[in-house]
């Protein structure tokens, strides 16, 4: 047996020994050298009915198959132990709730909570609707009432999109959602969890 896997883009075959024979089973080892936290690799299983057989995620085949459905060797840290029982609630904050009213960018198509999102003439992500993270801290409140316990923001940094995500800074607060007088806001100072 092999194993075929993907080192700076190029492939790398390592050869698996024997490790453990039982009268059912047979374990074996191959010595891999980890690049990253997942390691995508696939098996080349030599002998029986065939001269050999490729085993990837999807099962076995008879001839080589792409990465794409690849075994995972996954040696990433165990989440932390209080995110097992967690309420996780995403909030987009310009669609959430507007606590005061602020002057929107001049690329905006106002839009209400409501609206669809017009995909017909691309200005969808321009389309704004005003909630803010003050709007958001308002609620923190009702959100916990819910059963929520951790908030997860989509970004809230200056940038030309209502989705944020073409940030042109990582350090303020985009002014449309409450601007650099919210750095020190409840919502952006974390609020610690008591140890269950």
């Amino acid at each position: 047996m092999h194993v075929l896997l993907t080192s700076d883009a190029e492939p790398v075959l390592v050869d698996a020994v024997v490790d453990c024979r039982t009268d059912t089973k047979t374990w074996w080892r191959a010595e891999i050298i980890r690049h990253s936290p997942i390691t995508g690799h696939r098996l080349i299983l030599e002998g029986g009915a065939t001269a050999y057989q490729w085993l990837n995620g999807t099962g076995l085949h008879l001839r080589d198959v792409s990465d794409a459905a690849g075994l995972r060797l996954v040696t990433l840290a165990a989440p932390p132990a209080w995110a097992a029982d967690a309420v996780v609630c995403q909030v987009f904050p310009d669609r959430f709730a507007r606590a005061v009213e602020r002057l929107l960018p001049e690329w905006n198509v106002p839009a209400e909570r409501d609206d669809r999102v017009d995909l017909s003439d691309g200005s969808g992500a321009r389309q704004l609707c005003g909630g803010d993270l003050d709007g958001v801290v308002e609620y923190l409140d009702h959100l916990q009432s819910l059963g929520v316990d951790v908030l997860y923001l989509t970004p809230f940094f200056p940038s030309r999109s209502n989705h944020r995500y073409d940030a042109s800074s990582f350090d303020q607060v985009d002014p449309a959602l409450g601007g650099p007088e919210f750095l020190g806001s409840p919502l952006m100072v974390p609020r610690l969890r008591a140890p269950s």
